[in-house]
């Protein structure tokens, strides 16, 4: 299986690529499910499309797309990767052709897709470069292979919706769909949002992503009180802390398990206070 990808810049003449410094975590303005007795919470953003650090490999898939010189910009012309081909995120740049601008993830090859024979090559290493050669020629056909230095573009739009394995740190916000105290009063709480995580992100099994990750960050935490000789659950800012490990099938199907505890001032009184609580769930997308 072939996939083309921008087939204008292909057959544009000048097409030049200028280059940006991968994005730095920004702060979204925190909604109001995440603050609590005047303290604000920030948002940190996903890094669901920054591909800076990760390796990624297609397993089934050939890419023809365009790739210009490592560091330099400029030009570009149409490579092949194979498929199972390893690639390293280096940051983002924008591609433009024939007037337009489109922004790209950019990538360089870990290790050449199909390794050179050198005179100190064992006889199962020309084998390996032979077969590697071979299974090249017969998916690129007579496009160039990449080469390590070379710069290859990906389009976002297709890493979103054909999503390669990825492995690489990780970070986002993480969001529960509810909390059960397995320690404590054994409740079950609403939704909360519970602040940053950060984890490694990895494809194990050639297919679902699996993210370990672990979370520490301020969040809201109702504690039941009496105010007036009533009894009145009161929004109160607190710390969040935990493990957990989340999946996701095709980036569109979420499983998710995570385990962890809420800590608040002692004088509140509140019982679940740094005592365990889990939630887990299907289809639930729990990294912001």
């Amino acid at each position: 299986m072939k996939l083309r990808m921008c087939a204008a810049s292909v057959l544009a003449f000048g097409v030049q690529v200028a280059w940006a410094q991968p994005a730095n975590p920004t702060v979204k303005p925190p909604d109001t499910a995440a603050s609590a007795g005047g303290v604000k919470f920030a948002q940190v953003t996903s890094d669901r499309d920054n591909f800076t650090g990760d390796r990624i490999r297609f397993p089934y898939t050939t890419l023809i797309v365009e790739a210009t010189k490592l560091g330099n910009g400029g030009g570009t012309t149409p490579v092949c990767v194979p498929a199972r081909t390893n690639l390293l995120g280096v940051g983002k740049g924008t591609l433009n052709a024939n007037g337009s601008v489109k922004e790209m993830s950019i990538f360089s090859l870990k290790a050449p897709a199909v390794p050179p024979v050198l005179a100190t090559s064992s006889p199962d290493e020309v084998k390996e470069a032979q077969a590697a050669a071979a299974t090249a020629t017969a998916q690129c056909g007579t496009v160039p292979v990449a080469a390590v230095g070379q710069a290859v573009l990906l389009d976002p739009e297709m890493l979103r919706k054909s999503p390669p394995e990825r492995f690489g740190w990780t970070y986002g916000t993480l969001v529960v769909p509810y909390k059960y105290q397995v320690q404590g009063d054994r409740s079950l709480s609403g939704g909360a949002t519970l602040g940053g995580y950060a984890g490694f992100r990895g494809s194990p099994f050639g297919g679902p992503s699996l993210v370990f990750m672990g979370f520490a960050g301020a969040t809201k935490v109702d504690v039941p009180t009496t105010r007036n000789g009533q009894a009145v659950t009161e929004s109160v800012a607190g710390l969040s802390y935990g493990v957990g490990l989340l999946g996701s099938i095709k980036d569109a199907f979420k499983v998710g398990f995570v385990i962890g505890a809420d800590r608040v001032d002692n004088k509140l009184g509140y019982v679940n206070n740094g005592k365990t609580w889990i939630s887990f769930s299907l289809g639930y997308d729990f990294y912001q």
